[in-house]
């Protein structure tokens, strides 16, 4: 097992800089670090409240100098690089639009390459706008067809491209193990969320019930929330949540899984992250 974060929340509400979680990562022996493309364009900051979806902010090209940045700030370190995170749209209906998608993923690959990695962690980034007049069969026909074209520039570079779970199509195991069968390549892969599968109402134990899902596991995101009358707080470490992350863990263990974990951590209080990192090697090492 490999163990990895992405301090998002922290970084981009700025209670740390990209430095500063490099270095603290190095300092609770972390072996790499998870990125993610909303840090590397310079209207990142332009946040719309701190519980504001960043997507369309994220899916704005990269800033070549903030890039830089971070790569030399990370050369500082001793990290891999798990994933880069990105933001795509699969639900994407027309030719030309699939295209678009496919080139926006080319450019996603060059900059996954500058930081060493090959592995770039996606979603179906659909909202309820763009299944307007489209039935739940045709959308995720699409995605699958998008998806496919990627995976075919993907293998074509040695990369691999990993879904995950999130609100939407794939919000349930359902839809999740649907787009995931519907693309039967070595380079697609599953992160499972263990937060976003509560969204659906659902245990993430359920989801790895389902051999499609985790036979296909590349990466598991650990994290997790506590529910409150003011919604979720994700200000927790991941032994303190509402999810038995415990028990997720000793399934994938025992079902073989070996690769990486990666903490996503949207809260404040870095902290945490520590406190995380410190149960995860736990329950691993007990199980």
């Amino acid at each position: 097992m490999r163990l990895s974060s992405l301090a998002w929340g922290p970084v981009i509400y700025r209670e740390i800089s990209t430095q500063e979680w490099f270095r603290y990562a190095q300092k609770i022996g972390l072996d790499g670090v998870e990125l993610v493309d909303s840090w590397m364009n310079s209207d990142a900051t332009l946040l719309r409240k701190a519980c504001g979806d960043l997507s369309e902010i994220s899916r704005k090209v990269f800033d070549p100098k903030v890039v830089d940045r971070i790569k030399t700030e990370l050369a500082q370190f001793d990290h891999s690089v798990s994933m880069l995170t990105v933001h795509n749209k699969y639900l994407r209906i027309t030719h030309q639009d699939q295209r678009d998608e496919v080139d926006r993923l080319r450019m996603c690959m060059d900059v996954a390459e500058k930081f060493g990695t090959n592995r770039l962690n996606t979603y179906l980034g659909d909202t309820p706008a763009d299944l307007e007049g489209v039935s739940r069969e045709d959308a995720v026909k699409a995605c699958i067809d998008t998806i496919w074209q990627c995976v075919e520039v993907v293998q074509e570079r040695g990369f691999y491209l990993l879904l995950e779970n999130h609100p939407g199509l794939s919000a349930d195991d359902k839809g999740y193990a649907a787009v995931l069968s519907g693309v039967d390549s070595p380079h697609l892969g599953a992160n499972l969320d263990c937060k976003n599968t509560r969204k659906a109402g659902q245990d993430p134990t359920e989801f790895l019930e389902r051999e499609e899902i985790i036979c296909r596991l590349m990466c598991l995101h650990v994290d997790n929330y506590l529910d409150t009358p003011e919604g979720w707080n994700r200000s927790v470490s991941v032994d303190e949540g509402d999810v038995n992350i415990a028990a997720v863990l000793r399934k994938i263990k025992q079902y073989g899984y070996d690769g990486w974990l990666s903490i996503e951590y949207g809260g404040l209080g870095i902290k945490k992250v520590g406190r995380s990192a410190a149960f995860i090697r736990q329950v691993w090492e007990e199980t």
